[in-house]
């Protein structure tokens, strides 16, 4: 409530807020104001080393057209150029060897 008063009514373009329950971030998102959620973030993590097969979703943007998710390639694409490895409607924007 507060990051909605202080950008609507006071100007601030950018605010923040802090959530515990991570159901609320769909409607914050909805109105343009990012999210930090805990316990998102604590169970994102131990997923991620119970299962670390799946994709990690890092952010999404408050429209959710953009997704940042990192992938582990298989070993089959080293030495491949990168226009090579991106696939329709993704893009790779950051690569770690």
């Amino acid at each position: 409530m507060v990051a909605r008063v202080a950008r609507e009514s006071f100007g601030i373009e950018n605010v923040v807020a802090r959530i515990s329950d991570p159901k609320r971030a769909e409607i914050y998102e909805r109105l343009g104001i990012a999210t930090v959620a805990t316990v998102k973030w604590t169970s994102d993590r131990i997923l991620r080393r119970i299962l670390p097969d799946l994709p990690a979703v890092e952010w999404t943007d408050p429209s959710s057209s953009v997704v940042l998710v990192e992938r582990t390639l298989p070993d089959s694409l080293v030495g491949e150029k990168i226009l090579e490895i991106e696939i329709k409607d993704a893009r790779i924007s950051a690569l770690r060897r």
